[in-house]
């Protein structure tokens, strides 16, 4: 048996060319181990020249959009403003939610005891009420935001971690729950 021995003075394979003047062509992009896709190359190229190339993310090309767009302003304005009423409606009205006042009963809207959206047949100020009622809804809106989003992030993270029949079953379950009316169920449950 014949043992084959090389000579560490033999020549090998060709060293690659590291000069300045050796740059990778058009081609050579799709090159394993090559630095930068085609799309920085190209912006490298583009800012060579002279010319801004402006990368947006998501969120900017939404904000973007959206603030373009008159009328979604004006109702994120609106909104604002309602939040706003809400959570000031301590220092927007000088009645309490539940304040009667029998000698204004029943009052039409008027300037005179700042009685803006009149009163009800017990004398409580509608203004009152109504600002008082958007801070309970958006009370209630938060919570049940909250925990439905803690419950689905939950069954969809059971059902993701285990899979099979688990995942079949909490989906069957989920869909049930998406086909059934919900304001039938309300009537339903608020009668019991």
């Amino acid at each position: 048996m014949t043992e084959r021995r090389t000579d560490p003075r033999a020549p090998g394979p060709p060293e690659p060319d590291m000069s300045p003047s050796s740059a990778p062509t058009e081609a050579s992009h799709d090159l394993v181990g090559f630095p930068g896709t085609k799309e920085e190359i190209l912006h490298e190229e583009l800012l060579r020249e002279g010319l801004e190339v402006e990368h947006l993310t998501q969120w900017q090309l939404t904000r973007r959009k959206f603030f373009q767009h008159k009328l979604a302003v004006a109702s994120l304005l609106v909104l604002v403003l309602i939040i706003a009423a809400a959570v000031f409606a301590d220092n927007l009205t000088r009645y309490e939610f539940d304040e009667i006042d029998i000698a204004n009963r029943s009052q039409s809207p008027t300037l005179e005891d700042s009685h803006y959206f009149g009163t009800d047949k017990i004398g409580r100020d509608y203004l009152t009420r109504i600002l008082f009622g958007i801070r309970t809804s958006l009370i209630v809106a938060s919570i049940v935001a909250v925990v439905s989003t803690l419950i689905g992030v939950a069954i969809g993270g059971i059902a993701g971690y285990i899979g099979g029949w688990v995942d079949n079953f909490l989906m069957r379950v989920t869909d049930l729950f998406l086909t059934l009316p919900f304001l039938a169920v309300l009537l339903i449950l608020s009668a019991y």
